[in-house]
């Protein structure tokens, strides 16, 4: 193979996502259908399934209903050179397994098929095992166990009376939804910062909605607030935090290998907007999505990955945030002006 280099690659900015492509003679075999090259029976996607905890606002809004508490949407990548029957399987640790039908489930080869189902009457806080099942005439083929959690019975409240799905995870209790207050916890307003050179030279507390519109942005992306909002110590319920660096470590550790892929929901359509991942497991139902922010070059910009402020301080200018993606979930610095969402935690 031929490497070269691009000499028209320049001014690479930081706290920026880049895609590149590699341009080749492609050479891609998703399912053959000829006995003496492919052997029969469904073929799976290298993961094959994602869980996404149910938060389709059309749905269940953000209201204290216990059918977010106890619902679960699967998604699922078959493909087939024949004629197949596709379930998902899902169980408790000791219970029966049980079965759930999506709507397109019986489908003709050669295809590469997607497959979504929602799930009801689960138990809150609980763990479950799932699963894809495939039969076509060469028999039955599973997909690769893998697991979910639904939320906490509890919820929290904030300074607007927003309401806050919470899920536990290892020792800890988090928010399961982005910060959406414009007040502290004590009541006092925080100054909403609308225009983008006002924000530029705040060195005080502020918040705004992406791109300006609460409309749309604020169930999704939450309020982006500037570090000196989260270093009022005020931001978060009482009784909840802003994480710092130690909070995140306890978390990652405790998710292990893969950390990236089981806090980030994903789904299995490449051409959706905003992007989704298919190598997503979403293991701990946290749920992180791609992010919008508000940086200081470019006022508003769309991150691909999730991003969130810690309230640990590296110097006079920069704070530590954690970033979260298919394959990667770390710490790295940024600018204190910069508007980033929140998470809490549970003291």
């Amino acid at each position: 193979m031929k490497i070269l280099n691009n000499p028209g690659i320049k001014r690479i900015k930081p706290f920026r996502t880049y895609h590149f492509l590699i341009t080749c003679i492609p050479l891609m075999i998703l399912c053959s259908c000829k006995k003496d090259m492919d052997p029969p029976g469904p073929k799976f996607s290298p993961e094959l399934l994602t869980s996404t905890i149910w938060g389709d606002d059309t749905i269940c809004g953000y209201s204290q209903s216990a059918e977010v508490k106890t619902s679960a949407r699967l998604h699922g990548y078959v493909r087939t050179c024949s004629l197949t029957d596709v379930s998902f399987e899902y169980w408790e640790k000791t219970s029966e397994v049980n079965t759930a039908i999506p709507s397109n489930n019986s489908f003709e080869g050669p295809a590469h098929k997607k497959l979504d189902v929602a799930l009801t009457g689960l138990l809150p806080e609980t763990g479950y095992h799932y699963r894809i099942k495939a039969v076509d005439p060469s028999g039955t083929s599973y997909g690769q166990e893998l697991k979910f959690r639904t939320y906490n019975s509890m919820t929290v409240s904030d300074a607007d009376s927003n309401v806050y799905y919470t899920l536990t995870i290892g020792s800890q209790i988090w928010m399961a939804e982005n910060l959406r207050t414009t007040k502290y916890n004590d009541g006092t307003e925080i100054p909403e910062v609308r225009n983008n050179l006002n924000w530029t030279g705040l060195n005080t507390p502020g918040y705004c909605w992406y791109e300006n519109d609460s409309l749309t942005y604020r169930k999704s992306y939450g309020a982006l607030y500037n570090w000196h909002t989260v270093n009022t110590g005020k931001l978060c319920p009482v009784g909840w935090r802003v994480p710092d660096r130690q909070d995140w470590t306890t978390l990652l550790q405790f998710i292990g290998e893969n950390a990236g892929d089981k806090l980030t929901e994903g789904s299995f359509d490449p051409g959706a907007s905003p992007i989704d991942y298919t190598e997503a497991s979403n293991e701990s139902g946290f749920s992180a999505k791609d992010t919008g922010v508000r940086v200081l070059e470019e006022d508003f910009f769309r991150l691909s990955g999730y991003t969130l402020w810690t309230r640990d301080e590296e110097n006079a200018q920069n704070a530590w945030r954690i970033l979260i993606s298919p394959g990667y979930a770390g710490l790295n610095v940024t600018d204190k002006k910069n508007g980033l969402p929140v998470r809490c935690l549970k003291d």
